[in-house]
C-alpha cells in the first residue's frame, strides 16, 4: 500500500509538471486579471509573482492585467466591469472590497471568471463562499483572518502597552468587514476588561473629531478597511504629534510609523495565493480549492516610534516581536 501511495503521489507531481509546461508552450499566454484599490496593494502582486516563480512559471508565459484603482466603490466598480469585459482566465482581487465590487458586477453581467481572492477578512460571513473547504461558486483564495485576530490585536496591544486605558478603534461603518471587526474587537474587549470607543471613518478620517475624542491612557488601534489603510501616512504621524501609539496590521503600517503591527503581510498573501492561482490555470475548479489561512502572522514594532512616542512596553512582550527591516528604524 506505501508503494502504490508513493507510486500515486509521483504521478501527480509529473502531471503538475505537465500542465506548467503546456503553459509554458503555449503560443497564447495565460492571462491574470488584477483588482486592486490602493497601490499598498501591489506588493500582493510582487508576492504573486514571486510565488508563481517559485512554482516553475516563467513569468513570460503569463499576462498579468491590471486595473489599479480609485479609492472609491464607485471607481473599482467601472474597474472591475473593464476587467470583466477583457478576455483573461483568472481573476485575483486584493481585497475584501475588490472582491464584493467584482461579485455583484460579475452577477450583473452573467459572466463568471474563477478568481482567487488575496487577503479577505470574512469572506464566509460577508456570503463570497459556503464554506472554506468547499468554497463552491466562482471564488477560492485566501482569508487573512484580520477580522478574527482584531480579538488577539487588542489583547497583544494591551499586553505591550500596559498603560494603555482605553482603545479608540478606528472603523467604517458602512464597510461589511470593518463592522464585523469592530464586533469581534468589543467582545474581547469585554473579556479583557478594557473600555474601547468606536470611531467611524469615513471616505476620510476627521482628524480634528478623532483629536477631540482623545484622553490620556488612550491607545488608537485599526480595523479592516480599505478607507483607513489609504490614511496610513496621516494617522502615523497624528499618532507621533499627539503622543498616541496605534496598533495596525501591516509591515507596511508600521515601517510608516505605527507603534505595533500583527497580521499577515501583503507580499506574503500574494506568494502564498500562487498556490491557488496555479491550479485554476491547470483547469482546476474554484469550488474543489479550499481557502486557506495564512501560512505566517508576523508581529511587528517600530524602534523609532517606541523613542519618539517614550512609552513603557512590557519587556517580555518585546521578545515576541520580529525584526521589521526598514530606512529609520527596525523591530526589536
Amino acid at each position: 500500500m506505501k508503494k502504490i501511495g508513493l507510486f500515486l503521489i509521483v504521478v501527480a507531481f509529473l502531471l503538475s509538471l505537465y500542465f506548467i509546461t503546456v503553459i509554458f508552450e503555449d503560443d497564447d499566454p495565460m492571462t491574470i486579471g488584477v483588482l486592486y484599490s490602493s497601490d499598498n496593494r501591489v506588493d500582493k502582486l510582487d508576492g504573486l509573482k514571486t510565488g508563481l516563480v517559485d512554482l516553475g512559471y516563467d513569468l513570460d508565459s503569463l499576462k498579468f492585467t491590471a486595473f489599479e484603482s480609485e479609492e472609491t466603490p464607485e471607481g473599482l466598480e467601472e474597474n472591475a466591469k473593464r476587467l470583466v469585459e477583457n478576455e483573461v482566465d483568472v481573476i485575483t482581487s486584493f481585497g475584501g472590497i475588490e472582491t464584493q465590487v467584482l461579485a455583484k458586477v460579475m452577477e450583473e453581467k452573467n459572466q463568471m471568471i474563477p478568481t482567487v481572492f488575496i487577503g479577505m477578512a470574512a469572506p464566509k460571513e460577508i456570503g463570497i463562499i459556503s464554506d472554506f473547504r468547499h468554497p463552491e461558486g466562482v471564488f477560492t483564495g485566501l482569508s487573512n483572518h484580520h477580522m478574527h485576530l482584531s480579538a488577539k490585536r487588542l489583547e497583544l496591544f494591551i499586553d505591550m502597552v500596559p498603560d494603555v486605558e482605553r482603545m479608540i478603534l478606528l472603523y467604517s461603518e458602512d464597510i461589511d468587514i470593518s463592522r464585523h471587526s469592530l464586533q469581534v474587537a468589543k467582545e474581547a474587549a469585554q473579556f479583557l476588561g478594557i473600555s474601547v470607543q468606536p470611531f467611524h471613518v469615513g471616505e476620510s478620517l476627521d482628524f480634528n473629531a478623532l483629536e477631540d475624542e482623545l484622553k490620556p491612557g488612550d491607545g488608537i488601534m485599526t480595523l479592516p478597511s480599505f478607507r483607513i489603510e489609504g490614511q496610513t501616512d496621516q494617522i502615523a504621524d497624528f499618532s507621533l504629534y499627539q503622543g498616541v501609539p496605534v496598533m495596525g496590521m501591516y509591515d507596511y503600517e508600521v515601517e510608516s510609523g505605527f507603534l505595533l503591527g500583527y497580521g499577515s503581510s501583503f507580499y506574503e498573501q500574494g506568494v502564498q495565493a500562487a498556490r491557488q492561482v496555479s491550479l485554476l490555470l491547470q483547469g482546476n475548479e474554484p469550488s474543489d480549492i479550499p481557502v486557506e489561512l495564512p501560512d505566517q502572522i508576523s508581529f511587528y514594532m517600530n524602534e523609532t516610534t517606541k523613542k519618539k512616542l517614550d512609552v513603557d512596553m512590557d519587556k517580555n512582550m518585546l521578545k515576541l516581536v520580529e525584526p521589521l527591516h526598514m530606512n529609520g528604524g527596525q523591530g526589536g
